[in-house]
């Protein structure tokens, strides 16, 4: 249910709000990880979006790998919780960092290739 719903959104709904020339300036799509969104985005990209790279979001790359992957921490009950959660931290803020980096240059190559490129980068947290 939820795949037709991508479908439409990509393939119809948005085409028809915004427009066929505008679907050919987006040049960078960026999606959550969901397998039906990005399945239907990669779609959407060959027929609808065809200038568009997809890459997946920065802060679900980190934040949801990192719960999936490592686990949490917060809420154990732990006397060095405070050191742990400061490590933690850090390392998602150096992988935040990091990502933000090759989101600048994916950037400037795309722009370098085309009229214009608008990218949002994230910083170190998710945008609602």
């Amino acid at each position: 249910h939820r795949a037709s719903l991508f479908y439409w959104l990509f393939q119809k709904a948005i085409p028809s709000l915004v427009g066929n020339e505008a679907c050919q300036r987006v040049y960078l799509v960026i999606t959550d990880g969901d397998s039906q969104q990005c399945t239907q985005m990669d779609d959407a990209i060959k027929s609808v979006f065809t200038k568009a790279k997809r890459r997946r979001c920065g802060w679900h790359i980190v934040d949801r790998g990192w719960v999936r992957y490592v686990g949490s921490f917060r809420g154990r009950r732990d006397p060095r919780r405070a050191d742990i959660d400061a490590i933690v931290d850090e390392v998602k803020a150096w992988l935040y960092s990091l990502i933000k980096e090759i989101e600048t240059v994916e950037c400037e190559l795309l722009a370098r290739d085309t009229v214009s490129c608008t990218c949002a980068i994230q910083g170190g947290g998710h945008v609602s």
